[in-house]
């Protein structure tokens, strides 16, 4: 067998989960994964596995695991429930639904309290891994399929697409994620080569088309781009892919210099030349199908990006054509963002109009743009509540910042719920909470923050 070296504990778990699947799957299984790259991708690989096993399901995506989506599955009345890439959370609130339920998550759990036969908890940040670096919900439901039908493996690309859609890459690929790859290109399933790692065909589409990574000051701007760089000699508009060795040095070089002169960390500087992962069957890279996955969730084509990840060829195409208009908005958006955001003594934020730019506004602002000495928050109003989202950096959390203790223990305190990652989290709060809620999740951190100086 290709086995992965799992602890032990996670191992009994995930059997636990095998045989509970096994004994559903004559009965129609009611999956519900997250809405972006992770989620989309975790939705792939559970398909795939259902439809081995021959067991009939209902797949959906959905921004939130709350009270609205528990009601609409317990009208359903399903027998088995998977969620994935949410869920760890949320386990009083799941606990309300008939029947059994699989969680396969990677974000925080307060505590293992979920192992009572109803609820199989597979997250293996409770058996030691860390769930913002070692393993993403995709990789955690690659797990659950591949211990369910080796066959599964073939899998691994889409699983190491969503890690790298949660920024799991950066630095190298760790922990359950690095074992995936390594036996994943042991079984030829990925391939792998060193090159210039950025979307566009050509240097001049890159700045002026792509908003990751972003230029600030640039992107967006083809002719302050061509102004600052027409004496370098290089060909703005020439494909890569008849660039030299040496025009590819200097586009490297010019695109770090960018990246560095704005303050960005090494770890999103160095992303420019890397190695990069095929999916040996499709040749697609992984960073390009976790991009479109991407822009197929964060637009609510849910069906388009599953399709995309199992290799209809319809769907890549239009995947490809709705990260145009995505890109688009995103950079439009990141352009106004550069003109400054609210300032708080240990956070900044801002609002957004739409709900679903939120999260990649708020990365992308906290990567390429913003101050590094302060997590960045956003928030756009649905309804009755405001959604926010929260990023810091790898450096932030090394200074003490834990973004899902800020979110929850704030949103607990003004009526929501919060959650996620140290790096990244986030909250729902009544709309008459907002500015109460930023203070607390001001002063959170900043207490964080200082007692890891005063512990150092």
């Amino acid at each position: 067998m290709t086995e992965l070296d799992l602890n032990v504990k996670l191992q009994e778990r995930l059997d636990e989960a095998k045989k509970l699947l096994l004994d559903k799957r004559h009965s129609v299984v009611r999956v519900v994964s997250h809405y972006d790259s992770d989620g989309v991708s975790s939705a792939a690989v559970l398909s795939v596995m259902l439809k081995r096993l021959g067991c009939p399901f209902h797949l959906s995506l959905s921004r939130s695991l709350d009270s609205i989506l528990i009601g609409k599955l317990r009208k359903e009345g399903s027998g088995l429930h998977i969620f994935s890439d949410m869920g760890s959370a949320q386990i009083p609130l799941i606990r309300e639904l008939e029947g059994d339920v699989i969680v396969l998550d990677h974000h925080k759990a307060e505590a293992d309290d979920a192992a009572d036969g109803k609820i199989v908890h597979v997250n293996a940040s409770l058996f030691g891994a860390n769930g913002t670096t070692d393993v993403s919900g995709s990789t955690t439901s690659f797990i659950m399929a591949q211990n369910v039908d080796e066959r599964n493996w073939d899998c691994a690309p889409q699983a190491l697409a969503g890690a790298l859609g949660d920024m799991q890459h950066l630095g190298g690929f760790r922990g359950i994620n690095a074992q995936i790859l390594k036996k994943a290109i042991e079984l030829g399933f990925i391939n792998e080569r060193r090159m210039l790692a950025v979307q566009g065909k050509n240097l001049l589409e890159t700045v002026n088309h792509t908003p990751e990574p972003y230029f600030a000051g640039f992107t967006g701007r083809a002719d302050l781009f061509l102004g600052r760089f027409r004496d370098t000699g290089i060909e703005m508009e020439k494909p890569y892919s008849e660039y030299d060795a040496d025009d590819l040095r200097m586009v490297a070089s010019i695109l770090t210099t960018l990246l560095a002169s704005n303050g960005c960390e090494y770890e999103n500087v160095e992303q420019i030349i890397s190695t990069q992962y095929f999916d040996s069957n499709t040749g697609m890279s992984i960073s390009e199908i976790s991009s479109l996955a991407n822009a197929c969730g964060r637009t609510e084509n849910y069906s388009a990006g599953i399709s995309m990840e199992l290799g209809d060829a319809a769907a890549q195409e239009k995947a490809r054509e709705l990260r145009v208009d995505y890109n688009r908005r995103i950079i439009s958006r990141l352009m106004e963002l550069e003109k400054g955001i609210e300032q708080m003594s240990s956070i900044q934020h801002f609002s957004t109009d739409d709900s679903s730019l939120a999260g990649a506004l708020c990365g992308l602002y906290m990567s390429f743009i913003g101050r590094k000495d302060k997590p960045t928050l956003a928030y756009s109003l649905a309804g009755n509540d405001y959604k926010i989202s929260a990023r810091g950096t790898r450096r932030l959390v090394e200074a003490g910042l834990d973004l899902a203790e800020s979110l929850s223990v704030s949103a607990s305190r003004f009526g929501g719920q919060g959650g996620g990652h140290v790096v990244a989290s986030g909250a729902t709060v009544p709309k008459d909470n907002l500015k109460g809620f930023l203070e607390s999740v001001n002063d959170i951190t900043s207490k964080q923050l200082e007692k890891a100086a005063a512990s150092r």
